[in-house]
């Protein structure tokens, strides 16, 4: 998981950004978006069934992020023809907050979280452009939903995530702008494996639960990503691996590193090691190997 506060060019992504490339995308959908939203501020509470818009801004977010998952980091189709497997996903629900059950493991960190009993969502933030990103199938509809897990009091009349953010004290990690701490500064990797960049506080707490929340350190159960990381450590290993000299490969590691390559903090993570303990990186590259070597895609898992 990384953050995307700048884009190619080094301009910064904030909220003025996104709301000029939506409207150089659909010029008409700040102002449709605003009369939603005051509806909804009258009514207090999401009133349409249907016809909603935010899937019309879809190749924005798309583009800000590379067209991967904001949280996994795996690299989704294209715009041309891949806009049926990204979902716009809601940061804060819209219309409700249900309960999310932690693993075992999680559980034994003694993590504290807030209860969702009869919590409602956030219809104010339903065409917040600070409210979405774009995610795949499984970190959308079968882990996120309508969870969303804090350690403080839930604000659901929240108009400004800017503003409000740390109020919560959530404890998923927001990728998009600069509303929320770089998720670098939260989540390493060593080798395939995500971790928390703090061992105490809150951060190492929201490390922890954004990991926990998304399975990413799940082999077991996300092995796809496992692979797609594994490949990543094999292919630097492959060209860089044992060169003394690696500027040459200058081209390919910028290529790896950018923001909008996937599971561009494993990279990173995984380069920096094998700068600095080229006998630890040895053994990770071996294990990605052997992944790879008895990798069983999920659909073939009994």
């Amino acid at each position: 998981m990384i953050s995307y506060k700048k884009d190619k060019k080094g301009k910064i992504i904030n909220q003025n950004y996104i709301e000029k490339l939506v409207k150089a995308h659909k010029s008409n959908w700040l102002d449709r978006a605003k009369k939603k939203t005051d509806k909804y501020r009258t009514a207090g509470k999401v009133t349409d069934k249907n016809g909603h818009i935010w899937s019309e801004i879809k190749e924005v977010f798309m583009t800000i992020q590379g067209n991967k998952c904001a949280f996994c980091e795996t690299e989704l189709e294209g715009q041309n023809y891949g806009k049926g497997v990204h979902d716009v996903e809601h940061f804060r629900p819209k219309n409700r907050i249900t309960k999310w059950k932690p693993s075992k493991e999680f559980n034994s960190l003694g993590i504290s979280i807030t209860s969702t009993t009869n919590i409602k969502g956030y219809h104010l933030l339903t065409y917040n452009l600070l409210n979405y990103s774009m995610s795949c199938g499984p970190c959308n509809q079968t882990l996120k939903s309508d969870r969303f897990p804090i350690k403080g009091s839930y604000k659901n009349h929240m108009e400004d995530p800017k503003a409000e953010f740390n109020d919560e004290e959530p404890l998923l990690i927001y990728p998009i702008a600069d509303i929320d701490t770089d998720c670098e500064e939260l989540i390493c990797f060593e080798g395939p494996v995500p971790k928390a960049v703090k061992t105490t506080g809150l951060e190492y707490e929201r490390a922890q639960t954004t990991i926990d929340f998304f399975r990413l350190a799940r082999a077991d159960e996300r092995s796809k990503l496992f692979k797609e990381r594994s490949e990543v450590i094999l292919l630097i290993n492959i060209f860089i691996g044992s060169e003394s000299d690696t500027s040459k490969y200058d081209d390919l590691v910028g290529t790896l590193i950018s923001d909008t390559s996937k599971h561009a903090n494993c990279t990173r993570s995984y380069l920096e090691l094998l700068k600095n303990d080229p006998v630890k990186a040895k053994e990770i590259f071996n294990e990605a190997r052997q992944f790879i070597a008895t990798y069983i895609p999920d659909s073939e898992l009994g």
